[in-house]
């Protein structure tokens, strides 16, 4: 594990974010080997970390991740889920569709026309996000 250091610059200002250390969840996954009620439980527990972070960014700072995906899950040396890659945050706007408003790059743009989803709002697609990492993880168990 290592720590990580995160840096954003608009204007003249720099802003530096360092976090303790902690690694990739696909990686600290395949290193636990967890099997049955304990995979279930670890996998519980983490989601509900998540959704509690997503929970917190939309509704108490009327922010949107828009980037729930399990590359954007750290774990910390205590094993806690941490969500990461805040890359594409945005305001939170009720109105407004994920393609009006929201910072995405290119590619999150292609993909989100792709599937249809340019029309949906940063909360709804929060929702789906979190649903496809629940049902990723019921499937494929990484």
């Amino acid at each position: 594990m290592s720590p990580v250091a995160l840096f954003c610059t608009h204007s003249k200002i720099t802003i530096y974010v360092v976090t303790e250390a902690v690694m990739p969840l696909s990686k600290k996954i395949k290193e636990l080997g967890l099997v049955g009620s304990q995979m279930n439980e670890y996998y519980a527990w983490g989601l509900h970390r998540i959704a509690k972070a997503v929970s917190f960014l939309n509704n108490d700072c009327t922010l949107v991740h828009v980037n729930v995906y399990l590359a954007s899950i750290v774990v910390m040396q205590t094993l806690e889920w941490k969500l990461y890659a805040f890359n594409v945050l945005s305001e939170f706007d009720a109105g407004a569709s994920l393609g009006q408003c929201y910072n995405m790059n290119d590619l999150l743009v292609h993909n989100a026309n792709q599937w249809g989803w340019l029309n949906l709002t940063g909360r709804q697609l929060e929702g789906l996000h979190l649903g496809l990492l629940t049902h990723g993880f019921r499937l494929s168990h990484l």
